[in-house]
C-alpha cells in the first residue's frame, strides 16, 4: 500500500501493531484463543479463505463476540495490504469495523465479558478505521480515530499486561505521532488530540523487540522499517531488524516478504532473490495461498532478477505473472509495462545498469 504522508505512516504501522494486539494467549486460554492462534498463522502465510472458514466457523457459534467480529475485519485487512485498490474490499472492511465497534460498545454496556478484552477489540477497530481513514486521504478522520483508539487500548494495558508487551502499542503510536507534518501538530491541540515523542516511542520499541514475549517480531519489523526510512537512515539498524526476524521466523511469508523488499530498498538483491524464492517455494507447497500474495513475490522476485542482471530469470516471473493477470494486484499491474521495458532493454544490453525505484 502507498503512502504518501506521515499520518498515512502511521496507518501503515497499525496493521503491525494490531496483530501483536492479537497474538498474546492468556495462560488460561479459552476454545476462542486457539481460533485466534490459527487464524493468524494462516493469514501470516496468505492464506485468507482458509483463516475466513476458521473465523466463520467460530462466529456462528459465538456471533455476539467483538472479538471473533474483529478477527474477520482482520482478515480483510490482509487482503487489502496485498489489494489495496479494491473498493469493494474496502467498503466490506469498514462495514466489518463498524460491527465489531456496535458488539463491543453493547458488551461494554451490559457489562459482559472482560472490560479489558472489550477495549482491545473496541480500540483495535478503531485504529484500523484510522488506517482506512488514512488511506482514503482523510488525515482528521484518521487522526480522530487514532486518538479513540489509543484511549480505549490504553485501558486494555492497564487491565492487565506487562509492561514489555504493552511498550509496543504505545511505542508505535508515540513514535508516528511525532512524526505528523507541522500544520497537523499545530491543529493537534485545538483538536485534544494527543502528541506523539521519537525518542521515547523508539526506546519503546526496542525494549519490546528485546523483551515482549509476544511482540518482539512485530516489533522487530516495525523497526527495521522505520529504521530504512529517509527520515531515520539508519540502514545498518534495519538490517538487523529485519535479519533477527527472518533467522527467528525462517517459513513465515510475510516476514521473507518484508524483508525481502527491505533488501531491495538498501540496494541487495542477491539477498532478496533468496528471500523471495525461499517464499515462493513455501507458497507451492501450502494450498490456498492467496493468488495475490504469490503475485505480489513474483513481482519482487522479478525486481530482483532485474537488478541482479539476470533478464531471463526476471522473464520468467513476468511470464508467470501475465498468466495469473486476472488475480495480479492493481499496482502491480500499473507497473508491469515498465517492468517488462526494463527486462527487454537489460535482455539487448547486458552491460547495461537499469535501475529499479518501483517498490509496493
Amino acid at each position: 500500500m502507498r503512502h504518501r504522508s506521515s499520518i498515512s505512516s502511521l496507518a501503515c504501522a497499525i496493521g503491525v501493531a494490531v496483530a501483536s494486539l492479537l497474538a498474546a494467549p492468556a495462560a488460561d486460554a479459552p476454545p476462542a484463543v486457539d481460533v485466534r492462534d490459527r487464524a493468524l498463522a494462516l493469514l501470516h502465510d496468505g492464506r485468507f479463505d482458509a483463516a475466513e472458514t476458521v473465523l466463520e466457523a467460530a462466529v456462528s457459534a459465538a456471533p455476539d463476540d467483538p472479538g471473533l467480529s474483529f478477527l474477520q475485519a482482520f482478515a480483510t485487512y490482509w487482503r487489502l495490504l496485498y489489494s489495496p485498490e479494491d473498493e469493494r474490499l474496502q467498503e466490506h472492511f469498514e462495514g466489518q469495523l463498524f460491527a465489531t465497534i456496535e458488539l463491543a460498545e453493547d458488551a461494554r454496556k451490559r457489562g459482559d465479558g472482560d472490560p479489558g478484552e472489550i477495549a482491545l477489540w473496541n480500540g483495535s477497530a478503531h485504529l484500523l478505521l484510522a488506517q482506512l481513514r488514512a488511506s482514503q486521504r482523510r488525515p482528521f478522520g484518521a487522526a480522530f480515530e487514532a486518538k479513540k483508539a489509543k484511549k480505549l487500548l490504553e485501558q486494555a494495558v492497564a487491565a492487565d499486561s506487562p509492561p514489555a508487551d504493552s511498550d509496543f502499542g504505545i511505542g508505535t503510536y508515540k513514535y508516528y505521532a511525532d512524526q505528523v507534518p507541522t500544520l497537523i501538530k499545530g491543529l493537534r491541540a485545538l483538536l485534544f488530540i494527543p502528541g506523539g515523542d521519537r525518542e521515547e516511542g523508539l526506546a519503546r520499541l526496542e525494549r519490546a523487540a528485546r523483551r515482549s514475549r509476544y511482540f518482539a517480531l512485530e516489533a522487530r519489523i516495525l523497526l527495521a522499517a522505520i529504521y530504512a526510512d529517509d527520515r531515520e537512515g539508519l540502514f545498518d539498524l534495519a538490517l538487523a531488524h529485519s535479519r533477527t526476524a527472518v533467522d527467528d521466523h525462517p517459513d513465515m511469508l510475510a516476514v521473507l516478504h518484508g524483508a525481502a523488499r527491505l533488501e531491495m530498498t538498501l540496494s541487495r538483491p542477491e539477498r532478496a532473490r533468496a528471500l523471495t524464492g525461499h517464499a515462493l517455494a513455501l507458497a507451492s507447497r501450502r494450498p490456498g495461498t492467496h493468488p495475490s500474495v504469490v503475485a505480489t513475490l513474483r513481482y519482487h522476485a522479478a525486481r530482483a532478477e532485474i537488478a541482479a542482471f539476470r533478464p531471463d530469470r526476471a522473464r520468467t516471473y513476468l511470464e508467470a505473472l501475465r498468466r495469473q493477470a486476472d488475480s495480479v494486484p492493481e499496482d502491480i499491474a500499473d507497473t508491469f509495462s515498465r517492468l517488462q521495458r526494463r527486462v527487454d532493454e537489460l535482455a539487448g544490453r547486458r552491460e547495461t545498469d537499469v535501475p529499479d525505484d518501483d517498490a509496493r
